[in-house]
């Protein structure tokens, strides 16, 4: 079956200009990405009416949803960042990054993949810095834990991930521990 959504049969277009603004889409694009809320959506309610058991906790509910938007909206294979949470569930950033933890902790096996592609996609944008560490922008918490564990678990003689002092989402990655990353995740390492 397939959904779609006229945003504008439905919304005014001061409306659509605020929702473009406050999730950071271009205007022409909000019909598409509302059709991917509305396919979380439909999914959510289609579970309900199918006998799934509702959450009975508010964070409980606000989970069931972001893993809904997670399957349908967000795109293949990807997380959704912090900063994406906030805006769709007006949250502060603590709020997003513990909805967010809570998920992956909850569906692990559901969104091991998306955090591997993720962390992939991460690892191949590096740049290689003159000091030769790799240097990665990074804006979700959730994904700087990701990697933080992986070099816990598989390699702790190695030096951890280094938040470069004074950005607010640069890190970098120091050689051995990018190689070792690179391997953990099978991505294909940056020249």
């Amino acid at each position: 079956m397939k959904l779609t959504l006229d945003s504008a049969k439905f919304l005014s277009s001061k409306e659509q200009a605020h929702l473009a603004k406050t999730l950071g889409w271009a205007p022409p694009e909000v019909s598409n990405k509302l059709t991917g809320i509305l396919k979380a959506a439909f999914s959510d309610y289609t579970e309900m009416l199918l006998g799934s058991p509702l959450p009975s906790r508010a964070d409980e509910i606000r989970e069931k949803r972001l893993l809904h938007l997670l399957r349908h909206y967000a795109k293949a294979g990807e997380l959704l960042t912090e900063i994406q949470i906030c805006a769709m569930f007006q949250l502060n950033e603590s709020e997003a990054r513990r909805l967010l933890r809570g998920v992956r902790s909850r569906f692990r096996s559901e969104l091991d993949d998306r955090v591997a592609t993720s962390v992939v996609a991460l690892l191949q944008s590096a740049k290689k810095q003159n000091d030769g560490n790799f240097r990665v922008q990074l804006t979700s918490d959730n994904l700087l834990d990701a990697l933080k564990m992986a070099v816990t678990v598989n390699a702790p003689q190695l030096d951890q991930i280094i938040r470069v002092r004074g950005a607010a989402g640069l890190y970098d990655i120091p050689p051995d521990t990018y190689g070792e990353l690179c391997k953990e995740f099978n991505a294909t390492p940056v020249p």
